[in-house]
């Protein structure tokens, strides 16, 4: 019988000093990056209003589209508070429904009266198209364009 012959093996096993200092690196990078988007509220406030006040311009328009042309259809954002006017008002805007009281949030919004027309442009102050700002800790912009696209920035 021959002896059987063994070669040493490498039995160590583990990670090398780069590829420890790559993950240290990547999970610097991460936590820089992605930590402070899910611990501060960085924005957040601005955009759910921004949503809000969108989602109330859309129903205004959409309101104007299908509702007779003599109502009032429009969205009245003041100094603390906004909401949709009664479609019955004379002289337009009349008195508030759905009216939300944003005063406690710290934020300001461009202030004036959106109202639209039959096609769904808008009308009066904001004819030909116009920006509505809200402002706090970033700025989030809502853009109505001259053919009625309601859309964020």
């Amino acid at each position: 019988m021959s002896p059987i012959s063994r070669s040493p093996q490498n039995n160590q096993t583990g990670f090398t000093l780069v590829e420890l200092v790559v993950v240290i690196i990547v999970l610097g990078v991460i936590s820089v990056v992605a930590a402070p988007r899910f611990i501060g509220s960085q924005g957040f406030d601005e955009i759910a209003l921004r949503d809000e006040v969108m989602q109330r311009l859309r129903a205004v328009q959409l309101s104007a589209m299908n509702g007779v042309a003599a109502d009032c259809h429009a969205l009245v954002i003041n100094s603390d508070e906004f909401g949709v006017s009664v479609m019955d008002a004379d002289p337009c805007p009349g008195t508030l429904e759905h009216v939300t009281d944003y005063s406690q949030t710290g934020l300001s919004i461009s202030q004036g009266i959106f109202g639209f027309d039959r096609l769904g442009r808008p009308t009066d102050s904001c004819n030909g198209g116009c920006n509505i700002e809200i402002i706090g800790t970033t700025t989030e912009t809502i853009t109505i364009e001259s053919e009625g696209f309601i859309h964020g920035l």
